[in-house]
């Protein structure tokens, strides 16, 4: 514990705690101003993303005055093309739970869109990129739909009969390509009363297999050690441009990239839970509104536990010791995580922990074989395997979920979320000093 208690790591908590509350500033101000809407405008916009809401509605993401903003419109917008519309502009506010998704991901209001005036048919390089990007994405999320739906539906429909097969194809594109929109409702409920609605996003181990990937390729290509560092940068930019600004993805990026840069420039290792730490302040620097998103909580909150319950290098422990690990790695995840996941569903089930340990320790294994079903002609083979786990899994989510009474659990207060946190912490590091579990090295 003693590391966490010199000067300079109670200086960076201070400076932690002054962004946070530079954070709530910022959200309150926009809390207070609810009703800017422009009427009636002109504007320019370019069409970005877009995604199916509720009752198949397109809602489209557009760029407009160097700012991320929803769209709604009546016309058949293409992806990555200049529009001219009539439009109404609509500021999020905070005080409306239903904005603060937008918010956390940097999407700043919606234009309600009344006409398309004129369109800029000559798409130009920024157009192609966005589009082939979006056609890319949608290409291989149908991979999946083509493997769970089609080619092995039979295995689907034998291993899990009330489980659709959307739901099994779902699980893979959250993986990989991150995000929940793709499944059914009653699914999407399921994973929050189970309490693991956390693991279809994009996380660390992507982004780290991603960096391995390329310093691997560096290194064999003989590309020095600078190069190298900035082939990994503009893979990570666009490993964020191809699936969105999750904040798990982020923080992965910004805690592997700090480190990468500490060891490449100043030669120094630098400890995981300042990364963490740095990463955070970085990214509530960019957008304060990161606070009000689940996805950003869950994603620390994890690490954290995971920084404080643990110290070793798992590739250089035993398999008996390993083990041992993960169950403890698996066991603090859920205890970090409980509070926010309680609040988000308002329940959890009395046996999620015990459905944590057994689906959060293969979630890396099974992303590996889900990037496997890519390859020409074997992905066939791997595509098999993985219809068997994941349905295997939804349906054990499913029955859990529907069979085992929930928890209910009212929201915790602030200071109750406090007390936990600080009881949890104090146990944490007592169980390193008088249990042994964790190990001696340092995680680096």
């Amino acid at each position: 514990m003693s590391k966490f208690l010199n000067p300079s790591t109670i200086f960076l908590f201070l400076l932690t705690l002054v962004v946070v509350l530079m954070s709530f500033w910022q959200i309150q101000i926009n809390f207070e101003n609810t009703d800017l809407v422009d009427k009636n405008q002109t504007v320019e916009m370019r069409v970005v993303d877009s995604r199916k809401g509720f009752f198949g509605a397109t809602i489209w993401y557009v760029w407009h005055e160097n700012r991320v903003w929803m769209a709604e419109a009546q016309d058949n917008l293409q992806i990555g093309r200049e529009y001219k519309v009539l439009t109404t502009k609509q500021i999020f506010s905070s005080k409306n739970e239903k904005d603060n998704y937008e918010l956390s991901l940097g999407v700043v209001g919606k234009l309600k869109i009344q006409k398309v005036i004129a369109t800029n048919f000559n798409c130009d390089w920024l157009c192609l990129f966005i589009k082939e990007t979006k056609t890319f994405k949608l290409s291989l999320g149908r991979i999946y739909d083509q493997s769970f739906c089609h080619d092995w539906y039979f295995v689907v429909q034998f291993l899990a009969p009330k489980t659709l097969c959307s739901d099994v194809s779902a699980l893979s594109k959250g993986l990989i390509l991150g995000g929940s929109d793709d499944f059914s409702k009653e699914a999407k409920d399921d994973l929050k009363r189970v309490g693991i609605i956390h693991i279809v996003v994009v996380s660390g181990f992507q982004v780290g297999l991603l960096a391995s990937f390329l310093e691997y390729f560096g290194t064999h290509g003989k590309v020095g050690r600078y190069w190298r560092f900035g082939l990994v940068i503009l893979g990570l930019i666009l490993m964020v441009v191809f699936v969105g600004f999750q904040p798990p993805v982020l923080r992965s990026i910004f805690s592997l990239l700090l480190a990468r840069a500490s060891l490449l420039f100043f030669g120094r290792k630098l400890e995981t839970y300042r990364g963490l730490i740095y990463s955070a302040i970085i990214m509530l620097l960019i957008n304060p509104f990161y606070l009000l998103s689940p996805s950003f909580q869950l994603s620390f909150l994890a690490s954290f536990g995971l920084v404080v319950s643990l110290d070793s290098d798992f590739i250089k422990t035993s398999f008996l010791k390993n083990l041992t690990e993960i169950l403890i790695a698996t066991v603090f995840t859920f205890l970090f995580t409980m509070p926010v996941i309680a609040n988000l569903a308002g329940k959890i089930s009395v046996v999620s922990l015990i459905t944590n340990l057994v689906i959060l320790p293969i979630i890396p294994i099974l992303s590996g074989l889900n990037l496997l079903i890519f390859i020409p002609f074997l992905g066939q083979i791997f595509a098999a395997l993985v219809a068997v786990i994941q349905s295997l899994m939804v349906f054990l989510i499913h029955d859990v979920s529907t069979n085992f009474p929930p928890l209910e659990i009212s929201e915790f207060s602030e200071i109750e979320v406090a007390v936990y946190y600080f009881l949890l912490i104090i146990a944490s590091f007592l169980g390193k000093k008088y249990l042994k579990f964790g190990g001696s090295k340092k995680v680096t």
